[in-house]
């Protein structure tokens, strides 16, 4: 048996965070979940945030060039736009 340090597969993708209002008035999509994967961010360009909330707390994280943001399975998170975000995850 391997013993892979990344189970299954990976995919990149690059990604922006939406630019038009949520209903609660913020920039970006909306909260949702991945059950069986784990997402993580790397930040190319911009600035915004992630938000996560659960039932440990509320968090926002900060996102800007040169930072990752690392998600397991089952984190609720949405991205939010602060100017020209752009993610590889």
């Amino acid at each position: 048996m391997l013993n892979d340090p990344l189970p299954g597969a990976v995919g990149l993708s690059r990604v922006g965070a939406y630019d038009w209002e949520a209903a609660d008035g913020v920039r970006g999509g909306s909260p949702h979940l991945h059950l069986v994967c784990t997402e993580a961010y790397v930040v190319t360009g911009g600035r915004g945030a992630v938000q996560t909330p659960s039932p440990d707390g509320y968090r926002d994280i900060p996102l800007e060039p040169g930072s990752v943001a690392w998600f397991t399975p089952g984190t609720v998170h949405r991205m939010v736009q602060g100017g020209d975000l752009r993610v590889t995850c």
